[in-house]
């Protein structure tokens, strides 16, 4: 699958990955569960484990991901996405 994405969505994208990497994380665990597809569009269904150092995972939870399918029918681009924690907000 190959991910096209125009200059606000490379900008924004930039950020976000800059973002975390302020944040101290050092790396990101993406497991799929789940793919469907539909004509033109498809989506995955995943978990995610992000962490600050090779051990220490500082937030886990899941992913879902609407994928579209290009015009030219060849490619799919990342039409939405929503992350959500399952961690405990501590108070």
């Amino acid at each position: 699958m190959v991910l096209y994405l125009n200059s606000k969505q490379r900008e924004t994208v930039t950020f976000l990955l800059s973002w975390t990497v302020d944040m101290g994380l050092k790396r990101a665990r993406l497991e799929t569960v789940e793919v469907e597809g539909m004509d033109l569009y498809a989506y995955e269904l995943g978990k995610y484990k992000l962490y600050v150092d090779e051990d220490l995972m500082v937030d886990h939870g899941k992913y879902i991901v609407i994928w579209k399918k290009a015009v030219d029918g060849n490619d799919w681009k990342m039409y939405r996405d929503i992350w959500n924690t399952s961690m405990l907000l501590l108070e």
